[in-house]
C-alpha cells in the first residue's frame, strides 16, 4: 500500500496537486509498517515537484545516509537533482548546474535514461536562467528525442516551451 500512495503522492504533485499529494504522503506514513515508508527517491522528487524547499536538507540528509549505508546506487544523484532544483529555485544557478550536472552523470552511469533526461531539461532551465543559450539548446537536443520516444508529455511540453523561450 505505501509504494502505491508513495507513487500517487508523486503523480498528483506533478500535476500541480502539493496539496492533494502532501495527503497521500500522510496517509502512506500513517500505513507504513516497521521497515517501509516513503522511497527517499520518491521523497526527493516530492519535495522538488511541490517546491517544499524547507525539507531539502532533511530529506538529501536522509538519502545520502541511505545511500551510505544500503549501497543504492541511484539514490545519490536524486539527492544532487533535489539540490540542484533547490539552488536554482533559490536563484543560485551556479550551483544548481554543478547538482544538476552530477546527478545527470550519475543516471546516464546507471543506465537510468528517463532520469537522465528530466535532470538535463532541469539542466536546460538552469542553462536559461544564465543565459547560456547554447547549452540549454544541447541540453534540449539531448533530452527531448528520448522524452518523446517514451511519451513522457508534460516533459515534452516543458522542453518545447523553453526552446520556444530560445527562439
Amino acid at each position: 500500500m505505501v509504494p502505491f500512495l508513495s507513487m500517487a503522492a508523486l503523480v498528483r504533485a506533478r500535476r500541480g496537486e502539493a496539496d492533494a499529494a502532501r495527503s497521500l504522503i500522510q496517509a502512506a506514513l500513517a500505513h507504513r509498517t516497521q521497515g517501509s515508508s516513503v522511497a527517499p527517491e520518491v521523497d526527493c522528487d516530492l519535495v522538488a515537484e511541490a517546491g517544499d524547499w524547507q525539507r531539502v536538507a532533511e530529506v538529501v540528509g536522509r538519502a545520502r545516509d541511505l545511500s551510505l549505508r544500503g549501497g543504492l546506487l541511484a539514490l545519490p544523484a536524486y539527492a544532487d537533482r533535489l539540490e540542484g532544483r533547490a539552488a536554482l529555485a533559490a536563484g543560485d544557478p551556479a550551483r544548481a548546474l554543478e547538482r544538476l550536472e552530477a546527478a545527470r552523470q550519475r543516471f546516464a552511469e546507471i543506465g537510468a535514461r528517463w532520469e537522465r533526461a528530466f535532470t538535463e531539461l532541469r539542466m536546460a532551465e538552469a542553462q536559461i536562467s544564465v543565459d547560456d543559450a547554447v547549452s540549454a539548446r544541447s541540453s534540449l537536443g539531448a533530452t527531448l528525442p528520448l522524452l518523446e520516444e517514451l511519451s513522457s508529455l508534460r516533459e515534452i511540453d516543458q522542453s518545447r516551451a523553453l526552446l520556444d523561450r530560445l527562439g
